[in-house]
């Protein structure tokens, strides 16, 4: 997803969970990007203190300007898109969530599998859930500008 998005010159974006300093005199904490997907000098970066992307008054402004239409990508499922679908649903905006382009931890009562089954249930009642190949191909038989 992020090499084409890149290679059709389509805006991207970077979300972290920054860890706020213990003291004035701390500096926060920054998490290392994933080797592979790093943003670029002309990606967007959004720092944000909570699971939603709209902890980031920032992309709350991005949001807005692109009239809630956007495309998430590389987060974590359980935590960053549940709670930005939510916050999107309550702004009307419609972000589509790329099911096979998230991370889905599982915990001791619940497996990885089936927790991503059921994230993608939740998330459909909030926002537009895809699947990458097929959302391309959507793109590319719409004409839309990629």
């Amino acid at each position: 997803m992020l090499r084409h998005a890149r290679a059709c010159q389509m805006p991207v974006a970077f979300t972290r969970q920054v860890v706020s300093p213990t003291s004035m005199l701390a500096s926060p904490i920054y998490p290392r990007w994933i080797q592979g997907f790093e943003p670029s000098r002309w990606d967007m970066i959004f720092d944000r203190h909570l699971p939603s992307c709209y902890a980031s008054a920032d992309f709350r402004d991005m949001a807005e300007d692109v009239g809630g239409h956007y495309v998430v990508a590389g987060q974590f499922a359980e935590l960053a898109c549940l709670s930005t679908a939510i916050d999107a649903f309550h702004r009307d905006h419609h972000p589509i969530f790329l099911s096979d382009a998230l991370v889905v931890r599982g915990n001791p009562e619940l497996p990885a599998e089936l927790m991503g089954k059921s994230l993608i249930s939740i998330l459909s009642l909030y926002s537009q859930v895809a699947r990458t190949q097929p959302w391309i191909a959507e793109l590319h038989s719409v004409g839309a500008p990629i």
